[in-house]
């Protein structure tokens, strides 16, 4: 296998197909990356770009550190996964999986064995001489998958390949996917609007939106701290108080407050947003001082325990979702509710939309090093700069991020937000193409 790295990628609007905007990515030889975005954002358009099916305006594709821009697709050494699968319904699961292998010319026992070796290692052993066609879906997925893998190519493509899958077989589909992936040692960039899907098996999350990289970098650090708002709602965050800061706190009239972060706010109004799976209800008589309070109005099973949906303000429409864990009786219509957020989980956004600690004017910001004075101890390290202190505008892998500010978008190209829950994920039965 090899790395792969994308360079300023671009290529101008077609009727039907999305721009790509200079995107830049890298993914690490053996290593998972997942493209993260809604359908429309030119997830596709980027997957074909790098394969070589589509043209480019400008930029890079390098495998291995060499470019293979003025390659065609053949001669690449890209195996791509589509998102319809395209296998050859006449023929049966080891004469789809053998295909590529004949292709690159391979004898034909050498291809016997390879196929009949990875439909075991796919479960599908015997079903090598039954035609796809006869196949459930799940097990088509399965098949794709490994006529992908069987040349052996030097990256790994695939473009939402379980988009027709129901709930239950997606599941399986994420730990089988991850599982051969690692074991085949393949370096893989996985196209994908599930945001489960890219947590169970990506070592890194390059989200997508409008044909551009927003955020990219390990994936527990996408999650965990998205760099902006649009990124935040992409992950699954939600929006919990909308505000300005009083003393330290931001505060939204009829909601409550909550105290700020560290750094002090660059602007004098703030989005507070949480995820889900960090934030508790508990009786409003517990309340620890927060202040935050929601109405009960609907109470969701979530296994042996419960999700409830809080009405935050009743003169607004907003409304978040929180876990129960009280007891085992879920909360009667209209019960007021006090809210819990795990410390260190809440994340602060500018109005412009920008993380609190990511804003271009901190990333931009110049730091002057005081002058040595003649009292000073000659061995005693230099202050850190900002970019020194902090590893943020470095990927997991230690490389520069595509666009230079650890996620953030440059000052020239402005934020411009969706309305909340514009970029809401399908969910996971949907079958949108890109």
């Amino acid at each position: 296998m090899a790395s792969f790295a994308a360079r300023s990628l671009a290529r101008q609007a077609q009727p039907g197909a999305p721009a790509l905007n200079g995107v830049s990515l890298e993914v690490e030889d053996r290593r998972i990356a997942a493209l993260l975005g809604p359908p429309g954002t030119g997830k596709s358009a980027l997957l074909r770009a790098i394969a070589g099916l589509d043209p480019l305006d400008r930029g890079e594709v390098l495998i291995d550190g060499m470019s293979v821009i003025n390659r065609p697709a053949h001669e690449r050494r890209i195996g791509l996964v589509f998102q319809d699968l395209a296998l050859f319904e006449t023929q049966t699961a080891g004469e789809n999986v053998a295909f590529g292998m004949h292709a690159r010319g391979w004898d034909e026992e050498r291809c016997a064995l390879q196929a009949e070796e990875l439909l075991g290692h796919i479960g599908l052993a015997d079903h090598a001489d039954r035609p796809v066609s006869e196949l459930s879906p799940e097990a088509r997925c399965r098949v794709a998958l490994a006529r992908a893998i069987a040349p052996r190519p030097d990256l790994l493509l695939l473009d939402e390949p379980a988009s027709t899958l129901g709930e239950l077989q997606r599941g399986l589909w994420r730990d089988l996917l991850g599982d051969l992936l690692h074991d085949f040692g393949i370096t893989a960039l996985v196209a994908t609007q599930d945001v489960r899907e890219a947590a169970t098996f990506a070592d890194s999350v390059a989200v997508f939106v409008r044909g551009r990289v927003l955020q990219f970098g390990p994936t527990a650090r996408i999650l965990a701290s998205p760099s902006s708002t649009i990124v935040a709602d992409l992950v699954g965050y939600q929006r919990l108080l909308e505000g300005v800061w009083r003393d330290g706190e931001l505060y939204e009239e009829g909601v409550g407050s909550l105290p700020g972060p560290a750094m002090p706010p660059i602007e004098p109004t703030a989005t507070a947003m949480v995820h889900p799976s960090a934030m508790f209800a508990i009786p409003a008589e517990q309340d620890l001082g927060t202040g935050l309070v929601g109405t009960v109005e609907r109470a969701i099973p979530d296994g042996p325990s419960w999700r409830v949906r809080l009405r935050l303000d009743a003169a607004s429409a907003r409304s978040v979702t929180s876990r129960w864990e009280w007891d085992l009786t879920p909360p009667a219509i209209g019960t007021r509710l006090a809210i819990v957020v795990v410390p260190g989980t809440m994340r602060f956004f500018t109005s412009s939309g920008y993380a609190v600690d990511r804003h271009p004017r901190a990333a931009h910001r110049r730091v002057e090093r005081p002058a040595p004075t003649p009292e000073a101890d000659p061995a005693a390290p230099e202050p850190e700069t900002p970019a020194e202190a902090s590893n943020d505008h470095l990927n997991g892998n230690g490389h520069a991020n595509g666009n230079g500010h650890g996620g953030a978008f440059e000052e020239s190209a402005p934020l411009e937000l969706p309305e909340p829950g514009a970029f809401e994920m399908p969910r996971p039965e949907s079958a949108a193409l890109d």
